[in-house]
């Protein structure tokens, strides 16, 4: 699918003065070369133009016959994609500006014009609306990507496998074991596998196995039955209970207690649990979901986890992907997580510039998809204008490790800081040889000693900007 391209912005402008309307399309035009400025003698007129094009910003007298300027913005702001609609008049006083505004109006302008505040009013909506439209597009973006709306933002063969992988684990009730580093988003494959599966309609129960101590964690899981223990002054249902008929997600289930892990052998077996002081066992029928940010096959090595249950957990492994193994997907991620955030804020429109995405891409983003989201709130927040530049990401100087200062790593585990020192020689590496022949992929395929193909796939993977390393080299060329 083509990607969706931004229109040439348009001005529209509406007086009754011919005169002026010529005049001013003089006055402006040097000011706005790339910007189609229209004129309209009448609002009915601008209405009919409006149908056939569409237009961004609208420059409207207010004094005119028949329909007046006031009436005119009443209609455009209930449009689907409103233009931004700046009002002039040679009768302004205040009130009618505070009228104005409080209808909907982007600015109001009194006559005769200066010239300067003029031409920045209209810069700074045009601005807007560009942004406005950016954002729209994006979003229509992101909401058609295969009926996975708000769930995967990506296009990554990495993240293509795992939702492929996820679609067919929903198809089944066989138990799933979801597998990754934290901030990867387990949690959300799970209720992904949830959704998508013929128990969707039931509940699905999420307990974090690592957040309880082993006896509250027994309860919360089996229930228990009025005076088992002290405090249990009612019968409680256990969440396997509540789940019936759906899924329980167990997260952090490397953490679960060995004993526990023998009563949640037996629920898998059986398909029955037992509360905590009754002598009767109760059916159950859940799926359940497990995953786990440890290197459970070492801890079943170590016998710190039960060797049964893991081979019951793994019917289907599901292994979510480090952001760093799908760096095309950042900018969509973060462009996603920035206007969500924007929204639930009210926070007004922005956007990342090039360089900001650039900067975004190269990180090896340790925290992965939850450090990304954490950090472009940050970034927003903190952020003085509409657009969000490298200075306002704060990502941490970590990346120079490569040349010989491994200080940084120390407190990386060992495959953590492989793949950051690899990263960084790659990227160093590629970019030398990329622009040493130009971006001239076939002959530095041949410089590496590589095949094309291998080397296309090293820089996709490593977001490498190739068409950002030709302009460097074009410029130094000239």
């Amino acid at each position: 699918m083509k990607s969706e391209q931004v229109t040439a912005q348009r001005l529209l402008i509406i007086d009754d003065e011919a005169d002026l309307l010529l005049g001013m399309k003089r006055l402006l035009q040097p000011h706005f070369q790339h910007v189609r400025i229209l004129t309209a003698e009448s609002p009915q007129t601008a209405l009919e133009l409006m149908e056939k094009e569409a237009v961004n910003v609208v420059l409207s007298d207010i004094r005119m016959p028949g329909m007046d300027g006031m009436a005119l913005l009443q209609i455009l702001k209930d449009k689907a994609c409103p233009p931004a609609v700046i009002l002039m008049t040679a009768y302004g006083t205040i009130d009618l500006a505070i009228d104005a505004l409080k209808k909907g109006a982007y600015d109001f302008l009194t006559k005769p014009f200066d010239e300067d505040r003029l031409v920045h009013t209209l810069q700074k909506a045009l601005e807007r609306q560009q942004l406005l439209e950016k954002t729209s597009l994006l979003e229509k973006a992101l909401h058609q990507r295969q009926g996975l709306t708000d769930t995967f933002i990506g296009t990554s063969p990495a993240l293509k496998k795992t939702i492929d992988t996820i679609s067919l684990a929903a198809r089944t009730d066989v138990p799933v074991l979801i597998t990754g580093e934290s901030g990867t988003g387990k949690e959300l494959a799970a209720r992904a596998l949830h959704a998508w599966s013929n128990r969707s309609a039931y509940e699905f129960v999420a307990v974090n196995c690592a957040a309880m101590p082993s006896e509250l964690l027994e309860s919360e899981l089996f229930g228990h039955k009025k005076g088992a223990f002290t405090h249990a002054t009612a019968d409680k249902k256990g969440l396997f209970e509540i789940a019936d008929k759906g899924s329980l997600f167990l997260d952090e289930i490397g953490d679960m207690p060995l004993m526990l892990q023998a009563k949640l052998l037996r629920v898998l077996q059986e398909g029955e649990i037992r509360p905590i002081g009754d002598n009767r066992t109760r059916k159950v029928n859940v799926r359940v979901i497990a995953a786990t940010n440890k290197p459970i096959k070492n801890m079943v090595e170590r016998e710190e986890f039960r060797q049964d249950l893991f081979f019951r957990l793994n019917v289907i492994e599901i292994r979510m992907p480090a952001l760093r193994e799908m760096p095309e997907d950042i900018p969509l991620l973060a462009q996603h997580f920035l206007q969500q955030f924007l929204k639930e804020t009210g926070m007004p429109p922005k956007g990342f510039s090039k360089e900001a995405l650039m900067q975004l891409t190269a990180w090896h983003w340790p925290g992965n998809v939850r450090e990304l989201q954490n950090l472009v709130k940050r970034a927003a927040i903190f952020s003085t204008g509409a657009t969000i530049l490298p200075d306002d990401l704060e990502i941490p100087a970590r990346q120079g490790c490569a040349g010989g200062d491994l200080n940084g790593l120390v407190n990386m585990q060992y495959h953590e800081a492989k793949e950051t020192v690899m990263r960084t020689f790659t990227t160093q590496y590629l970019t030398h040889i990329l622009k040493s022949t130009n971006c001239n992929i076939t002959l530095a395929a041949k410089r590496c000693g590589l095949e094309r193909q291998s080397l296309q796939q090293l820089i996709r993977r490593y977001g490498i900007q190739v068409h950002g390393i030709k302009n460097t080299v074009g410029s130094l060329e000239k």
